[in-house]
């Protein structure tokens, strides 16, 4: 079973780390198996200063056999143009490498929007309303259910134009006094001062790391450019020095392979992760607890 990379509680070894059987990645921590403990302390005890009573570096309320971490920070993936679904937007190594960057261990792949070639900010807004429906719905059914906790982050992610999709969806959950943490890949950048799809005109976009690639056409074809110009966003231009672009010669190749370029996930492991607000949510909580009431 050398081939098998789950370990302890189902937790994933990253055997190319240290070594075989030498680290084990808890999602929001890293475990030393030869340590007998946690490289860094649980972070909704020392950033969300929650269960005072519990020990930083402990594991599951100390009971391991019969319990696993409900940490269920969540992460909502969005699809581009020209996709259907969000299911497959992501590689499994860049959405792993996604998730720990927003600080989420849990991902939402559920969203559609209607997304043809030709698609405008406006058609944008429309699925941007059905978007803060669905995140609110599930954050409410999540709470319900006991998967996640209350006043836990949550981390829109979107490829190409559903990061401007997302962009919008958090303009609307900001005027109600929700904060997120924001993630777009291949995504083309809008500056203008009072663009609905810049970040800047959105006080509830608290993180925002833009990943894109130098040589992908699509920021330029859609009237955007590569760089946010703003304090909030982290831009994170690759070269192809740094990613195997799978030949930038041809036209679409460093737009459409970003998300499944295995350097892609390489790079994104030397990104830090997000830092996480947390009295961001708890409007959130309560007005995702509205849309879990029983209709009259």
């Amino acid at each position: 079973m050398d081939n098998y990379r789950f370990g302890f509680n189902g937790k994933e070894n990253d055997n190319e780390v240290k070594g075989t059987g030498n680290q084990q990645d808890y999602g929001m921590r890293i475990y030393d198996p030869r340590l007998g403990r946690f490289l860094s302390a649980d972070p909704l005890i020392v950033q969300q200063q929650k269960y005072p009573e519990l020990s930083p570096y402990q594991f599951a309320s100390n009971t391991p056999i019969i319990a696993i971490d409900l940490d269920g920070l969540e992460a909502f993936a969005i699809h581009g143009s020209c996709q259907s679904n969000s299911k497959f937007v992501f590689s499994y190594s860049v959405e792993k490498q996604l998730m720990r960057i927003g600080g989420n261990t849990q991902i939402d792949r559920n969203f559609k929007w209607d997304a043809p070639l030709l698609n405008k900010e406006t058609d944008r807004f429309i699925s941007a309303i059905a978007l803060t429906i669905h995140v609110m719905k599930t954050r409410a059914s999540m709470l319900a259910s006991g998967q996640i906790k209350e006043n836990e982050p949550v981390t829109l992610i979107g490829y190409s134009h559903g990061g401007n999709v997302a962009i919008q969806a958090a303009g609307l959950l900001s005027k109600i006094g929700i904060n997120v943490n924001l993630i777009t890949v291949a995504t083309p950048a809008y500056n203008g001062k009072n663009d609905n799809e810049n970040p800047a005109n959105h006080p509830g976009i608290k993180n925002h790391y833009s990943f894109v690639h130098v040589d992908d056409p699509v920021q330029t074809y859609a009237g955007g450019d590569i760089y946010y110009f703003n304090d909030k966003t982290n831009n994170f231009v690759l070269e192809d020095t740094e990613m195997d672009s799978y030949g930038s010669a041809v036209q679409w190749d460093p737009h459409k392979n970003l998300p499944w370029s295995d350097d892609f996930a390489k790079f994104l492991k030397d990104v830090p992760q997000m830092k996480s607000d947390p009295s961001s949510t708890k409007v959130f909580d309560e007005k995702a607890k509205e849309y879990n009431q029983p209709k009259q």
